[in-house]
């Protein structure tokens, strides 16, 4: 459905986005997740053709809409996609009906019956239609949002690109409105591009991630893939809590050595024995319990309590192990002290060795 190649964008010598190829499937919720800066709204407004790339190619459809090679760039009018913005863009002056048929009435020419039809039509699918003849200002943050994405389908678009459209909506709209916007698009088999820097929105809404940073693509898979199997300190660091522990890899190439004992684990491809890497162990895989004087299997080791934070549903704590601190998640009915000895058990299959970071880089 949508192929970018060698995209490259700068301004001045400031270059954003650096060389980035990937195709998007038809039908696929594709999600750029990336910090601020990284590159993610720039690449999807260069689709939308708002921007214009310094080199490389775009093509949807199998349509090339932009191509530098070729000197080409269609209009975003002639492109066939709809958006939704961050600010919404509701026009505070019309109603919701008005809002949601300005592509049609100031686009291709349709008949009165047929704008009148297809706008309903889009705002029922919202759950809206009730609201057709309400002046925009008196909408709530998430009834804007569903008039926005109304707009966005209304003339029913190959392609639909979602830039941080939640960002506004307080904590439990985020929740129902992800649902929402991922079931209406599935339904309609409606390519998606999403950009977020939630990694939430991300792991729960996407079909394919794609995590950016620094103009550069770092990992593409699956939300599974991308959690559960991340290839640098930055994707699991950036997916979620993490310990990154520093050691170095085995001679056998199946442990990692860290200051506290040897550690089996899974390894990222390309990695050598000796190489520095850090371990990535997410705290809710840990298995902390109070310390016991039985013999002691593989990944189990002996540690002390620090601190801890009660979360509601969890505490986190952190625990000394080796030098090395250790964050752990505990049962909030089932409590320890701090300062009492326990032992962390680290599943194997859950733990993996990535390659080490530089500081700078890291940060």
């Amino acid at each position: 459905m949508l192929k970018v190649d060698s995209l490259l964008k700068s301004f001045g010598d400031h270059t954003v986005i650096d060389h980035v190829s990937f195709e998007v499937e038809a039908g696929d919720f594709f999600t750029m997740l990336g910090p601020s800066g990284c590159g993610k709204t720039t690449i999807l407004q260069c689709i939308a053709g708002l921007q214009t790339p310094t080199a490389g190619s775009i093509e949807m459809a199998g349509k090339v809409v932009y191509s530098s090679a070729q000197k080409l760039f269609v209009p975003a009018s002639h492109r066939n996609l709809g958006m939704v913005f961050q600010s919404y863009a509701i026009w505070p002056h019309m109603t919701v009906f008005e809002n949601v048929a300005f592509p049609l009435v100031h686009g291709a020419r349709q008949r009165v019956q047929d704008v009148d039809k297809r706008v309903m039509h889009a705002l029922e699918m919202v759950k809206l239609q009730d609201y057709a003849q309400r002046p925009a200002p008196f909408l709530s943050g998430g009834q804007q949002q569903r008039v926005a994405l109304a707009r966005a389908l209304v003339h029913q678009p190959e392609l639909l690109l979602l830039d941080e459209p939640l960002s506004n909506l307080d904590a439990k709209l985020r929740d129902v409105m992800r649902i929402e916007i991922r079931n209406l698009v599935k339904s309609m088999g409606i390519t998606t591009i999403f950009v977020t820097h939630d990694q939430l929105e991300a792991l729960s809404m996407s079909d394919t991630v794609m995590l950016l940073r620094g103009g550069h693509i770092v990992q593409k898979g699956s939300p599974q893939e991308v959690f559960l199997r991340p290839n640098t300190e930055f994707t699991a660091d950036f997916m979620g809590r993490s310990n990154l522990i520093p050691g170095k890899l085995s001679a056998s190439g199946s442990h990692v050595t860290t200051s506290f004992g040897e550690v089996a684990c899974n390894v990222a491809s390309g990695l050598t024995p000796g190489a520095d890497v850090a371990l990535v162990v997410r705290p809710n895989v840990v298995r902390t319990v109070a310390a016991r004087n039985a013999t002691r299997g593989q990944n189990t080791f002996v540690g002390r309590i620090e601190s801890q934070t009660f979360l509601g549903d969890l505490i986190e704590a952190d625990v000394i192990l080796g030098g090395q601190v250790m964050r752990v998640a505990l049962d909030p009915y089932a409590p320890l002290a701090n300062g009492q000895e326990v032992e962390v058990q680290l599943p194997a299959e859950c733990c993996i060795a990535v390659p080490a970071e530089s500081a700078s880089r890291r940060g």
